[in-house]
């Protein structure tokens, strides 16, 4: 079984890793052949020894459209004794544009991320970004174009922006207006914002700030907390998914490159992420029932999207790793944030699903942000949307989404993946003009190939429904007192079983049935 991990969008000229994973269980040292083909036509193929497990190929793509789709397809020849050949191969569609992504970054201390950040930007050839230094060398801007004097208060020269990035900055450097303009920014206008969170100002300064209700998180109140020489970054089951979270093709090496961010140093106080916000990055809980600290997270907001980066620490990965996961990281931030913007996809009704590709069983997540023609959120309890084939060979499906309570105007809802093919989501017909649609593949995997890892999100899920309690691995240790804690539970089971597969049920049958015919023949009735 072949399966691509590739970007959803490219820039023309970008040299663009595509990561194949290639599962060979029972077929270990034979080698194959792996071809790559760009619109039909073959670029590249390779020997490939096979494992007998999972393995690991990257290819590059380099796009040279202007514009449009280009159609990649991944393929390995079939062998023999194969349970289904149809997973052999794998196509991915991918959007290439050809703009540049506006940023606006302002930083107050040229800290150690800043700087490992500040070179990665630059380096981007996708990016056209300046830099504002509110405690620097004020004569930064007259040296060098990369640098602005000030914040900009013109409404065009804000809104022309695709994202601004906070760092360490109080929230008073900011006046009204600029607040409101970047307010508009992303509700309105599908720009971004990015904070990169401090120990002295940000977020903490921010808690009045009209910037506070923008952000995916909840400012807490007090000084900046160690988080102990120890504690990394867990990615969370829906950063596993995500394309910003997700540095290397297979779970364990992004668990593992995650885990060399530490020491963490100060983090600011919060008191948990926001309904409807998703949070990609988090710190292991002390226990069941503490609030995970949300370290990456991200929600939208109106027509946009915004993001808390809770460190100033990720640089570490940069020492321990080198500067390639560092400025991946920051790139699909970024890409992630701003691509809905640059095409146009920014509508009242933004649908959404937690990735592009299902097996067959998986539960797929849908989200729909939901706005007024004035850009408000809309106030009602359930939202629909509809799912059907892309080519049209099913009946359309009605799926119900429910609000995200806590988050107006944010819907969210599931179903199961089942049929194999191309799904297309979409408003219903009353809203179409002003929705995207959303194109989902589902691929079939035998049981015995599927994915056998921890769920935390499953297991939560059957704890919840259940009555129980999850506990995670940090949080084993209370495991035997809560074990003690509970009062005993009584479970009636009910079970049909036929008559007459009982024995007393069958012998008495057998004497009442007997007696009947001996009275009958007495009395000549046989």
């Amino acid at each position: 079984m072949v399966k691509l991990i590739a970007p959803e969008v490219v820039f023309t000229g970008d040299e663009v890793p595509l990561r194949i994973q290639v599962d060979s269980s029972g077929f270990d040292d034979q080698t194959v052949e792996l071809q790559f083909s760009i619109d039909g036509q073959e670029i590249s193929s390779r020997s490939l020894v096979l494992s007998g497990g999972t393995q690991f190929e990257e290819m590059m793509f380099k796009p040279q459209k202007q514009g449009g789709v280009a159609a990649l397809k991944v393929a390995i020849e079939d062998r023999a004794g194969e349970t289904s050949m149809e997973n052999n191969s794998v196509r991915h569609d991918v959007r290439i544009i050809d703009e540049k992504i506006k940023v606006l970054y302002v930083e107050g201390l040229p800290r150690w991320e800043y700087r490992y950040l500040r070179w990665v930007l630059l380096r981007d050839r996708r990016l056209e970004v300046k830099f504002l230094m509110t405690e620097g060398d004020p004569s930064l801007a007259a040296a060098s174009p990369q640098y602005v004097a000030s914040f900009p208060d013109a409404a065009e020269e804000i809104l022309k922006h695709d994202l601004i990035i906070i760092g360490d900055v109080p929230a008073s450097f900011f006046n009204s207006k600029q607040v409101t303009l970047m307010d508009e920014l992303v509700k309105n206008s599908g720009g971004c914002v990015l904070m990169l969170a401090g120990p002295l100002n940000a977020p903490a300064s921010y808690a009045d700030s009209p910037l506070a209700r923008m952000l995916p998180v909840k400012i807490g109140g007090g000084p900046a907390e160690s988080a102990g020489a120890k504690v990394f970054p867990v990615v969370t089951p829906e950063g596993q998914e995500s394309s910003v979270s997700s540095l290397t093709g297979s779970r364990q090496g992004n668990a593992r490159l995650w885990s060399r961010v530490q020491p963490l140093g100060f983090l600011p106080q919060l008191d948990g992420a926001k309904p409807g916000a998703e949070i990609l990055l988090s710190l292991p809980k002390l226990d069941a029932d503490a609030v995970a600290y949300p370290l990456l997270a991200w929600q939208r907001y109106g027509k946009g999207k915004t993001m808390y980066v809770g460190s100033e620490d990720l640089w570490r990965l940069r020492r321990e790793e080198g500067d390639r996961f560092h400025a991946r990281f920051w790139g699909q931030a970024i890409q992630f944030l701003t691509l809905s913007r640059l095409l146009g996809d920014n509508k009242q009704v933004t649908l959404e699903t937690s990735r592009k590709t299902y097996a067959s069983g998986d539960q797929v997540n849908v989200f729909a942000n939901v706005l007024t023609e004035s850009f408000e959120p809309v106030d009602q309890p359930v939202y629909h949307v509809l799912r059907e084939k892309k080519d049209g060979a099913s009946v359309p499906v009605d799926l119900e989404l429910a609000r995200v309570p806590g988050s107006e105007g944010f819907y969210s809802g599931s179903f199961l993946a089942e049929d194999e093919g191309a799904f297309v989501l979409r408003a219903l017909p009353k809203d179409q003009e002003k929705a995207n649609t959303v194109v989902f593949n589902v691929r079939r995997v035998p049981l015995e190939q599927r994915e056998m890892g921890t769920r935390q999100d499953v297991a939560e899920q059957v704890a919840k429904h259940s009555g129980g309690r999850h506990y995670a691995l940090s949080g084993l240790a209370g495991l035997p007192e809560a074990l003690h804690s509970e009062a005993a539970l009584t479970t009636v089971i009910h079970r049909e079983k036929d008559m007459w597969d009982l024995p007393a049920i069958f012998v008495l049958l057998v004497v009442v049935t007997g007696i009947e015919w001996y009275m009958r023949r007495r009395d000549n009735l046989v």
